[in-house]
């Protein structure tokens, strides 16, 4: 029986303002992408062979790539007497082209070691690879 004096539509109002909070835009449940477990792989497509010989004074290019379904992070480069920083692409892809300048100039007789290895999206490091550049 209702009481005399309460209007019924009092309860109206909380209940209007507690179906506008539950219905404000709220953060959606995400689920990190599954792992493979394995690292990216790294190809060097030029030069070809594991060992090359270049003429000193022209600039010369490493060119190859680095693939993983889960996303490229980086790629990073170990030259011998040459500095580089990592390479970190933008947008992250699952397949990254590169091109390496090796400098010759001034090293005739030389020989420079090439490493390349690449890291994907979840912080697994792929194989290296390695070629062996002589400076004529």
């Amino acid at each position: 029986m209702q009481e005399r004096g309460k209007p019924r539509w009092i309860w109206l109002i909380p209940t209007v303002m507690a179906v506008a909070i539950g219905c404000n835009e709220r953060g959606r449940l995400t689920f990190p992408e599954p792992d493979d477990g394995m690292g990216p792989t790294t190809l060097i497509d030029v030069p070809a062979g594991s060992d090359t010989t270049v003429p000193a004074g022209p600039g010369f290019f490493v060119y190859g790539r680095a693939i993983d379904p889960d996303g490229i992070d980086s790629v990073n480069f170990l030259v011998t007497n040459e500095v580089f920083p990592p390479f970190l692409p933008s947008p992250q892809s699952d397949t990254v082209q590169f091109a390496l300048p090796i400098t010759t100039f001034g090293h005739p007789g030389d020989t420079i070691l090439v490493q390349i290895y690449s890291v994907d999206t979840h912080g697994n490091r792929g194989g290296t690879s390695v070629r062996r550049i002589f400076v004529q």
